[in-house]
């Protein structure tokens, strides 16, 4: 009896283990996935249905307006046979049919990495039918929660005046370029373009720059676009004549950006020419002619979802959204299609488009939490106001089209996409997902509202009356009377208007702050953009005034130029060596007997906006020899002068936290939390301190007593909140001239790259690419540069290590950190601790140095010879510092 339950037993386990090794080999093996022809044949096919596909292995689904319902207690449109599944991570194929076939559904659309979601179909039913679906996955381990969708549809704002008007201008058409400080901008650029960093700018539009999918019309976008017309509305479309046209709206968005004036006949040129490069993509689905919305499609969430994962994934830092879900005009709704209609009224039916936009805009929050959960995505959406609600455009007769005035304006919130991310919409997110990470303020940094503006005399603005306005907007730009075309005369001049083509200006602005300053975060280029106004845009409305901020692109530079004389001061105290008493009396440096000789050749600075008030704080420091950064000093502008706030002594240290904070360490007698005033100066936040009697003492109220228990519960709060990483750029670049500068700089460069790789883990990518065989024999022979695996662990590195190398070094580098995974005995060094280095080639802008280490056989395993195991490794001049760009192994037995 015994021996049978032993056997039993055995017999289980065995199955178990079998068990476990299917499912782990199927998991790890998905399925091939299906083309969007396969996935359509499974579901209810209309015309209008559509999968789209992207290169990143994503899917989603697009029904036709046919499987839109309505519902009359809620007031709200839904699509009647589709939920969304938020899932806690990846799965596979497999596995998310089983997960379908929980709610007899079929998987239409997926998502992966950042983001992990399905879209199923199910059979047609209710929304409260559709929420008892949505139940059925409450305690599944793979899902986080379910929800129903909501249509949307996208409008480019600007739908009866697409063929640009034809204004007698009372004002020089050119005023915008004047009002945003363009011309000086310019001239900036075009005399440091050695100093300026491409900066990837994604448009969404729904239009095209083409007739085919990679084609540019415009010469002078050609060079700075990468095109993708797969969608959107035709590129040629006929007007309500039938006369051929093609539509401007996508093109004039992307010249107000890039625009080439050497590449035009019209002298136009685009706020960020020279320094952004668009990532274009056409977006919806539209019919042919301009004023027929009959067959214009509504559009998923996750439609949305796809499109900004999409480009975030290629290292897009600026999406520019000229489009929104506008409200109609109750003359346009009068004569729209029923199924849009909702309600028999036309403020039901304004009910309805609020509580549907409430719901796409709390899922949103939802997406854009987990976008910025990976640290690696540091991005900001430019969105426009919207100039009031959709007008009516009359089939034949242009002169019952409905006038742009106040009458159809509109709050800018009602705009939806993301001008609709506020508290009310936070809270309803919270309510439906599980677990919302991030503040809706930190989403809402990431985020800017573009209102209108135009010109109200004596150097004055005021917003249109026609355009949207209230609280939801950041920023104001020029929106009215915008010339595009200056070969004209003043009587034939081509103008645009709209929020619209003031939105670019505004991305293009951002592109320009974070080519001059690739490091700042996202919150930092919304903070100098909307601190960094010299003047304001009146907005009067019946009951109440708006005053908003006006875009000025010079505001990258502000700041910066305060601090040039002290930068410069500093840098000679480095070439020419000075010694302490020199230092000292000229108050640069470390002081308090911190500095034995002089300020080392690697001494450096980082620009950072420390308190969020739009300006620089200059922090100066050094690498310790384990690679990581110390701080020095910290300057501020107190009545744009830099003053020195901090300096690090003789058991001193300094610390900033991602919130503002600035600790000061003074060994264990005190430890200090200051934050920055808007005038620059620093205020005690929080501190203990030990006192004569060795008890600890709280430094904000004297001679109150901190037990050990708070001491350590105040220190937590802080170090939850997270140290910043820093990264100095040398005031002195250092010449190659002799070769023990070249291998030092080598050293030190790895010193660096190797704290770096030892802080990330990457076992998440090797276990979502590779069985342990594969990626033991991959590092034999190399990373695939053109595999999936390849480009994630790219996007994942590339931005933390970008510093200290040359994008060409990528590839060496990444299989550099597949043999320090996979060779754990090995001391984690980037070539071993022990090697010779010889410097084969010298110049300007490289050098290559041959670097040898001796093997012995002990290390290569019983009876194996012993080898010398050589790199040639190259490091080039790139943005003025010297970088790692690749390294070539060589193996000669002894």
């Amino acid at each position: 009896m015994r021996k049978n339950y032993i056997l039993a037993l055995l017999l289980v386990a065995i199955i178990s283990i079998g068990v476990f090794f299917y499912l782990k080999e199927k998991n790890s093996n998905p399925s091939t996935k299906e083309s969007p022809e396969e996935i359509l044949e499974k579901v209810e096919v209309a015309s209008e249905e559509k999968i789209i596909t992207y290169e990143n292995g994503d899917f989603v689904y697009i029904p036709s307006n046919d499987a839109i319902g309505y519902d009359n207690e809620e007031e709200i449109y839904f699509y009647d046979n589709l939920l969304n599944i938020y899932l806690t991570s990846e799965v596979s194929d497999s596995q998310a049919e089983e997960l379908a076939e929980m709610v007899d559904g079929v998987v239409v659309g997926k998502l992966e990495g950042a983001i992990n979601l399905l879209q199923l179909q199910v059979e047609k039913s209710s929304i409260g039918a559709l929420r008892e679906l949505a139940n059925r996955f409450q305690d599944t381990e793979l899902v986080e929660f379910a929800h129903t969708s909501t249509p949307s549809f996208i409008s480019d704002l600007n739908d009866n005046d697409l063929d640009r008007s034809k204004e007698n201008a009372t004002v020089d058409g050119n005023w915008w370029t004047v009002a945003i400080n363009a011309p000086e901008t310019w001239e900036y650029v075009d005399n440091h373009k050695e100093k300026l960093h491409e900066v990837k700018v994604a448009v969404l539009e729904t239009g095209r720059l083409g007739e085919e999918k990679d084609a540019v019309y415009d010469a002078d976008l050609k060079g700075n676009v990468i095109p993708d017309n797969s969608h959107g509305k035709d590129f040629w479309t006929t007007n309500r004549n039938d006369e051929k046209i093609f539509d401007s709206h996508a093109r004039w968005v992307t010249k107000f950006i890039v625009a080439d004036q050497d590449k035009n006949p019209y002298d136009f040129r685009g706020v960020a020419a020279g320094v952004a490069k668009i990532n274009f993509n056409a977006i919806g689905e539209y019919a042919d002619k301009l004023s027929d919305d009959v067959s214009m499609n509504g559009v998923t969430e996750p439609y949305i979802f796809s499109i900004l994962k999409s480009n975030l994934d290629k290292g897009v830092k600026i999406i520019n959204n000229s489009w929104g879900f506008p409200p109609d005009s109750e003359e346009k709704w009068k004569n729209t299609i029923l199924w849009k209609r909702g309600a028999f009224t036309y403020n039901g039916y304004l009910q309805d488009v609020k509580n549907s936009q409430d719901e796409v805009s709390a899922q949103l929050i939802i997406i854009l939490d987990r976008l910025l959960a990976d640290k690696n995505n540091d991005f900001l959406i430019v969105q426009a106001a919207g100039n009031g609600k959709q007008r009516f455009v009359h089939e034949t007769d242009e002169d019952k089209d409905e006038e742009w005035t106040d009458e159809t304006a509109t709050e800018a919130v009602n705009t939806g996409v993301f001008t609709n991310i506020n508290q009310s919409t936070y809270d309803k997110a919270s309510n439906i997902g599980r677990n919302i990470a991030t503040e809706l303020k930190d989403i809402q940094n990431h985020i800017i509202v573009v209102g209108g503006a135009e010109p109200k005399g004596n150097d004055s603005y005021q917003a249109p009356k026609w355009a949207s306005y209230g609280a939801a907007i950041d920023l104001a730009a020029p929106a009215s009377n915008l010339l595009v075309d200056s070969n004209k005369n003043k009587n034939e001049q081509m103008t645009v208007k709209g929020t619209s083509f003031a939105t670019p200006m505004v991305s293009g602005a951002a592109a320009l702050i974070w080519s001059y300053n690739p490091e700042l975060r996202a919150s930092e280029v919304r903070n100098i953009l909307v601190k960094g106004a010299e003047h304001t845009v009146e907005d009067k409305r019946d009951d109440e005034t708006y005053v908003y901020p006006l875009l000025n692109t010079t505001a990258f530079l502000n700041g910066y130029s305060y601090y040039n004389n002290l930068m410069e001061l500093y840098r000679t105290a480095i070439e020419e060596q000075w010694d302490v008493e020199r230092l000292m009396a000229e108050d640069l440096g470390p002081q308090d007997g911190y500095l034995i000789d002089r300020l080392s050749d690697t001494y450096g600075y980082e620009f950072r906006d420390i308190n969020g008030d739009g300006l620089p704080e200059l922090i100066l420091g050094d690498y310790r020899e384990d690679g990581s950064a110390e701080i020095y000093e910290i300057y501020a502008l107190q009545n744009n002068e830099p003053v020195r706030i901090f300096m690090n002594g003789i058991r001193t240290n300094l610390n900033i936290y991602e919130d503002g904070t600035i600790s000061e360490t003074y060994g264990i007698r005190f430890m200090r939390y200051y934050k920055l005033d808007d005038n620059g100066e620093k205020e005690l936040a929080a501190g203990y301190g030990i006192n004569n009697v060795g008890e600890y003492e709280n430094l904000i109220e004297p001679y109150h007593s901190m037990t050990e228990a708070a001491v350590k519960a105040l220190d937590k709060e802080y170090d939850e909140i997270g140290i910043v990483k820093h990264s100095f750029k040398p005031f002195v670049i250092q010449a190659v001239s002799q070769d023990d500068t070249v291998k030092n700089m080598m050293k030190a460069n790895y010193s660096k790259l190797e704290k770096f790789f030892l802080e990330d883990g990457i076992d998440h990518l090797y276990e979502k690419y590779y069985s342990i065989e594969e990626a033991q024999k991959i590092y034999e022979t190399g990373v695939d540069p053109n595999s999936p695996f390849y480009v994630e662990l790219y996007q994942l590195l590339y931005p933390k290590v970008k510093h200290l190398v040359a994008e060409e070094g990528m590839e060496s580098l990444i299989n550099i950190k597949y043999a320090m995974y996979w060779n754990p005995p090995g001391t984690i060094t980037f070539y071993g601790p022990e090697y010779d280095l010889e410097v084969l080639e010298k110049g300007s802008k490289h050098f290559v140095l041959k670097q040898t280490k001796e093997i012995p056989p002990q290390d290569v395993g019983v009876g194996g010879d012993s080898y010398y195991h050589i790199y040639h490794v190259k490091f080039v001049k790139e943005d003025g510092d010297w970088k790692f760009a690749g390294a070539e192994e060589q193996k000669i037995v002894i």
